[in-house]
């Protein structure tokens, strides 16, 4: 699991990267008008990290792939924040070990992923 101050510097590269890769499109083109077009329809690093979960949440098994994809489309826009940044750090995990929390009952040592997974147990949404 990463711990937060790995995550943002991930987010910030991210970010970093996106903005570069802007730039480079309208330098390469010459027009301030592309590059005032991408921004206002840059979803920012919210649209990233969703794009993000959701190929993470692809796990190639399918019982992971019904749960953790499921509650991505119906339980994730409602959950707390807590609940989303413990679904992030789920997902972060290998596939025997987000198995053997959801579907064999071993606890995890974080708290806000222990009772996320009891959710995910009890239907997720």
């Amino acid at each position: 699991m990463l711990c937060a101050s790995r995550m943002d510097a991930r987010r910030g590269i991210a970010v970093f990267r996106c903005a570069l890769i802007c730039v480079n499109i309208c330098d390469s083109r010459g027009d301030i008008v592309a590059f005032c077009a991408l921004l206002k329809n840059w979803k920012g690093l919210e649209g990233f990290m969703d794009a993000r979960l959701a190929w993470l949440s692809r796990r190639g098994i399918k019982e992971l792939d019904l749960v953790l994809q499921g509650f991505l489309q119906d339980g994730y826009a409602d959950a707390t924040a807590a609940e989303q940044q413990a679904f992030a750090a789920l997902l972060e995990y290998q596939d025997p070990e987000i198995l053997d929390r959801i579907f064999h009952g071993v606890e995890d040592e974080d708290a806000a992923i222990a009772a996320l997974v009891q959710r995910l147990r009890a239907g997720g949404a």
